[in-house]
């Protein structure tokens, strides 16, 4: 598997509009309109969720979140359990179903899994296995404008 960058990182805050305010104000981060409008999307095929045996209800929650230009997500914490903070690192991986195979290998377990078409392909890992951090790997999603 081979990195080729950051694509997001998210993390999980008490108040998504106070935290995109704090974002704005600090580093002068913007924010457009929600980009992940789920009518858009599917202009590229059917938007497709998958969990695995180990995933739980927060797993599952889907909040909505606020994404800057330069991929800061923040995102309401409930149904998450924890405090506030980095919850999700995201990388853009050049081979999916290469870096896919790598993570069961290793032991990895996969918790959710996202399709849009055959355009976009997004997976993330369990944080118990990787130090806390929810880990996503995606394929490169300007190919549907995001």
């Amino acid at each position: 598997m081979k990195v080729l960058g950051i694509q997001r990182i998210g993390f999980s805050v008490n108040d998504r509009d106070e935290a995109v305010k704090f974002w704005t104000d600090l580093l002068g981060l913007e924010f457009p309109p929600r980009s992940h409008d789920p009518q858009r999307i599917r202009e590229y095929g059917e938007v497709t969720h998958t969990y695995s045996e180990w995933a739980t209800e927060s797993d599952k929650a889907r909040p909505i979140a606020a994404v800057s230009t330069i991929g800061i997500e923040v995102m309401h914490k409930d149904p998450m359990p924890g405090s506030e903070g980095m919850r999700t690192l995201i990388l853009t991986v050049d081979d999916m179903e290469q870096a896919k195979a790598e993570m069961e290998a290793k032991g990895i377990r996969w918790v959710h899994e996202i399709r849009v078409g055959n355009v976009f392909h997004e997976v993330f890992y369990h944080p118990d296995d990787l130090y806390g951090v929810r880990l996503g790997l995606a394929t490169d999603r300007s190919a549907i404008g995001m």
